[in-house]
């Protein structure tokens, strides 16, 4: 009886650890992240109570079955309920192990100490426990990283230009890189690496002796990472895409968010580059003094000298006319609506370092925009806009303005903007509105589902997944444009 006790202690223990693991992931590591996390879970929570409760109440052979029926329902719920599952990085391994380690001596310890209802809750409590036995040898590891990457810095000294934004600063910065290799070797972050081990693998990997310009994004969830970041960077020129609604959930407002992106600023930098089409980089720009640079449609109020206005042609293909100490006309190769500002962008930070107005013009003719932010593809006669990846309120707008151009059955799937904190009920009440003016068709699912039936009214169809809506996608007739807003399916139809 004992030994029976014992195995189903350390089994339920063990299992118990898969949705934790991935919520910890999914969470940067961060304990007071995943919190929030536990309480949007409730099926699990109550699958966890449930098996608890019953186990207060039998032993023996039918504690083994409980505990087998009860590994199943987790294991149902990760495996077929979840579609994103733990990623097994070097940081993930060492969690697994030293958890499952935890929970199988957690698990002999309640089987030779009943009751044994503990064994059914212990997974968050485990990997609570894990995280913060291997927060000190995480910390020397990415001590180590920062360390050699200075040094690289230091020997090879290249200009580094930092990125910062709520949102555009991958796409931004995959533009600045095509107009610099007009003149210099550039080496830009890969992908979206802003984190500080992100851009510790950029330097130690992919930092080149004869590179001359080193372009990084700088991203943040929470107050004092972008001073981290600059601490350790210490970039010659800053950008600032824009500044708004994004990550509140850990920020708490904009007004923090405001706070942590200008701060990019460390005063060690030549110049800021602002995009005062965004009004919060237009009020950041305006207390910079002599050190900001701005682009926009409108550059009022600022010095002639330090700005550049551009405006945009409505025929097709669009042209860039700029004005200020860029000026000329240049192509606008991309079709998203936040191109023009960001071409810009581009455009004065390069001449600021010194690339030819006429090498810019080639350039730009071969700017391409980043994978899964408005990608658009095609299948037969349907067009797929792709926006899949972090979603934001004015991204969404962004995507939305961009599928009403196209004279086609218009379809949008999406579970609604995440990271709203307070405000992510009315933010997806009110994108609700707007997509069913934009679009003929309103498939949505997950927890904002509830917001943005309640913004968009009868136009918006309610599934219990991405699969479900997928389902009645396939079954509209006509040529469509289906946009997929901040998710994607694993095979498009």
């Amino acid at each position: 009886m004992l030994a029976l006790r014992i195995v189903s202690c350390v089994i339920c223990s063990v299992f118990s650890l898969l949705r934790p693991l991935k919520c910890a992931q999914s969470n940067f590591y961060r304990v007071r992240d995943c919190l929030p996390a536990i309480v949007r879970a409730p099926r699990y929570i109550a699958i966890c109570i449930v098996f608890a409760a019953f186990s207060a109440f039998i032993k023996g052979v039918w504690l083994v079955l409980l505990a087998a029926l009860y590994c199943a329902l987790l294991t149902f719920d990760y495996f077929f309920r979840r579609r994103q599952r733990l990623k097994f990085t070097a940081r993930a391994k060492e969690l697994v192990l030293l958890s499952a380690a935890l929970a199988a001596l957690i698990g002999v310890i309640i089987g030779l100490t009943p009751p044994v209802f503990p064994a059914f809750i212990a997974g968050y409590p485990t990997v609570f426990l894990a995280l913060a036995l291997l927060a000190p040898h995480r910390k020397k590891i990415l001590d180590g990283y920062k360390a050699k990457a200075r040094k690289k810095l230091d020997e090879y000294r290249p200009v580094v230009v930092a990125i910062t934004g709520s949102y555009g600063k991958t796409t931004f910065k995959n533009i600045l890189a095509r107009l610099l290799s007009a003149k210099y070797s550039v080496c830009a972050s890969r992908a979206s690496f802003n984190t500080p081990m992100g851009l510790c693998v950029t330097v130690n990997d992919d930092l080149k002796k004869s590179d001359e310009i080193l372009i990084v994004e700088m991203g943040a969830r929470r107050r004092g990472e972008i001073k981290e970041l600059c601490d350790f960077i210490r970039p010659d020129y800053c950008v600032i895409t824009a500044i708004g609604e994004q990550h509140l959930k850990t920020f708490g407002s904009v007004a923090n968010v405001y706070k942590e992106k200008t701060s990019i600023s460390w005063g060690g930098e030549k110049a800021t580059f602002f995009n005062v089409d965004n009004a919060l980089c237009r009020k950041a720009a305006a207390r910079y003094g002599e050190n900001a640079i701005v682009t926009g449609e409108d550059t009022s109020g600022f010095r002639p000298e330090k700005s550049v206005r551009y405006e945009v042609s409505k025929e097709a293909p669009r042209k860039i006319s700029a004005y200020g100490f860029v000026s000329g006309e240049f192509d606008c190769p991309m079709r998203q609506s936040y191109a023009p500002s960001l071409i810009t962008l581009a455009l004065a930070v390069a001449k600021t370092l010194k690339v030819r107005e006429k090498a810019l013009k080639n350039a730009v003719k071969s700017v391409k925009g980043v994978a899964h932010r408005q990608q658009i593809l095609y299948n037969g006669n349907d067009v797929i806009i792709d926006d899949s990846y972090n979603s934001n309120p004015q991204g969404f707008l962004s995507a939305l303005s961009l599928i009403g151009k196209y004279d086609k059955v218009r379809v949008i799937i999406t579970p609604g903007v995440v990271e709203g904190g307070r405000n992510q009920y009315a933010l997806n009440k009110f994108l609700g509105g707007k997509a069913a003016v934009a679009c003929d068709f309103v498939l949505v699912y997950g927890p904002n589902a509830r917001a943005l039936k309640k913004g968009g009214g009868d136009k918006v169809k309610v599934f219990p997944s991405l699969a479900a809506c997928m389902g009645y996608y396939s079954k509209i007739r006509g040529e469509r444009a289906v946009l997929f807003e901040n998710d994607l399916p694993d095979v498009l139809t």
